[in-house]
């Protein structure tokens, strides 16, 4: 009799541990954070302006280009998630209006780009977990009418932002 309780309290306990072990696990499970990898560029009328930073916080090269971008496949995963925020952006109903933006984002891991909406979120559109040493790009388009800025006759001037980051799993 008193054995019978034992194995039951034995597979209570078991089963409690199975589940405190299954809900610690997406704490202690990868996760995607930057990188430091990042590029933006901005188009006014009056023209463009760039930045982009490295890894780790080391210094562009002279290019602009990263010594890990071979490494961390920044080259890949930025075209295939500026393809994918281009293509919601060209399925996108949005017009620039003043004071409202039009906003278009994408992802990249692998050099597979996904669409992702109007905003980006890591924490809601990378998957997870992630596999430790995983490299992805961000990419976000935002457009927004400038009624001060010269345009043509009928016309508002268009101010656009580009912004890649770079994730990595740890």
């Amino acid at each position: 009799m008193n054995r019978g309780k034992s194995g039951r309290a034995a597979m209570f306990a078991a089963v409690y541990a199975a589940m405190f072990a299954s809900a610690a696990l997406p704490a202690a499970a990868a996760d995607w954070t930057l990188s430091g990898r990042y590029q933006y560029f901005s188009e006014t009328a009056l023209g463009g302006q760039g930045a982009n930073g490295c890894q780790d916080q080391a210094v562009p090269l002279p290019s602009g280009d990263c010594r890990a971008d071979p490494a961390s496949g920044w080259a890949v995963n930025f075209t295939a998630s500026m393809a994918a925020a281009d293509a919601d952006e060209a399925a996108a109903a949005c017009v620039p209006g003043y004071p409202g933006a039009c906003r278009a984002t994408g992802y990249a891991i692998d050099g597979r780009g996904v669409a992702a909406g109007e905003y980006f979120e890591p924490a809601r559109d990378l998957p997870r977990p992630c596999a430790a040493g995983a490299y992805a790009v961000g990419y976000s388009i935002v457009r927004r009418a400038n009624p001060d800025a010269d345009a043509g006759a009928g016309e508002q001037a268009i101010e656009s932002e580009y912004r890649a980051d770079e994730f990595r799993c740890r």
